[in-house]
């Protein structure tokens, strides 16, 4: 464990000067080059061009949507070629395990219902074989639990509750995954809003990618009642100090399959083949309830472990709301991992 983080404080140091370098190098080109403003248009809606998301006004994100119908069933933002790239999609049939969890206190019961349904609707049918709600420990008392379980035991799908599953959503997310059945695991916390077909193409990525952890295209979800849609560039990347923050990368290609490569992970929700899952060892329990930390130690894990071109993959036909899209994750035992390092 001690070499594994002594490797995590070096790939991160370096990750910080490669970001102040990036970030150099895109104010010289944003100020001497020629714009690149209008660089993406996603149903008949132009986004400005812009380096950081913290920066955009959010009536220049792009196209506003409700979140989910008058009857609480996930809406469809797909572009027309998303629609027909994924619509014969049958490579292995892989299904999935929707792992929920929920991490801390005051959880919003109604947010939680509208995320799970979201998930459920926003997916073909018999592609989630399950759905395990993992609340960690202290989380829920009854009665609360108790309407969580009958909630959960009601879906249209094999629904199983567990609780008191440790301290956050480090363990409550190792606990579902060792439960799960499905060949893929789609880890999600209960805040997120999805939308129609967003599971389709991240199983169609793991067919091709089995040796991967593959990410929506997030949507920020900042107000409960509506969708707002961001650029299609706007991929997880590492900054300083010790943090993810979306960015957008208008020099990112994606892939013959619609793909952009990331080195960074944002855990709200991914997918991950489950053989895949137990060669990366999972979540690495010394970092106890920092998520922000593990989430940096499993993209790093996964980039050593996968292809050479990497293994985090954003799919851009595949679109999940998050509330807090615009806060930096920020890893909160930074002088653990730093005095872990520089003990060696």
């Amino acid at each position: 464990m001690w070499a594994r983080l002594r490797v995590i404080g070096l790939l991160l140091i370096i990750a910080a000067f490669t970001y102040v370098f990036y970030m150099y190098t895109k104010s010289k080109r944003r100020h001497g080059g020629t714009s690149r403003a209008g660089d993406f248009h996603y149903q008949h809606t132009i986004i400005a061009s812009h380096s950081r998301f913290d920066d955009w006004p959010l009536k220049d994100q792009g196209l506003t949507v409700a979140a989910v119908r008058a009857d609480g069933v996930a809406v469809d933002v797909r572009s027309h070629s998303c629609r027909q790239r994924h619509a014969s999609f049958s490579e292995g049939r892989l299904t999935a395990s929707l792992v929920v969890d929920l991490p801390g206190d005051g959880v919003d019961l109604k947010q939680f219902r509208l995320s799970v349904d979201t998930l459920l609707s926003g997916a073909e049918r018999g592609l989630v074989e399950e759905v395990i709600v993992v609340a960690a420990a202290g989380v829920l008392e009854d009665p609360a639990a108790a309407e969580v379980d009958r909630y959960v035991r009601s879906l249209a799908v094999v629904g199983r509750f567990v609780r008191d599953a440790g301290a956050g959503q480090i363990a409550a997310r190792t606990i579902g995954a060792r439960r799960a059945l499905a060949p893929v695991v789609v880890f999600a916390d209960w805040r997120v809003v999805a939308t129609v077909g967003w599971l389709r193409p991240l199983l169609a990525t793991l067919a091709v990618e089995p040796h991967s952890i593959v990410v929506p295209h997030f949507v920020d979800a900042s107000d409960p009642a509506v969708l707002v849609t961001t650029p299609e560039r706007l991929l997880a990347e590492y900054a300083w100090p010790l943090s993810v923050r979306m960015m957008k990368n208008a020099s990112a290609v994606s892939t013959s399959h619609g793909l952009y490569r990331s080195s960074a992970l944002r855990g709200n929700l991914f997918a991950v083949r489950r053989e895949f899952w137990d060669r990366l060892g999972g979540y690495d329990a010394a970092l106890g309830n920092d998520s922000a930390a593990a989430s940096v130690e499993l993209s790093i894990r996964a980039w050593l472990c996968g292809s050479d071109a990497g293994a985090i993959f954003t799919s851009r036909c595949s679109h999940v709301g998050v509330a807090d899209l615009r806060r930096p994750v920020r890893v909160i035992d930074v002088i653990f991992i730093l005095v872990t390092f520089f003990s060696f």
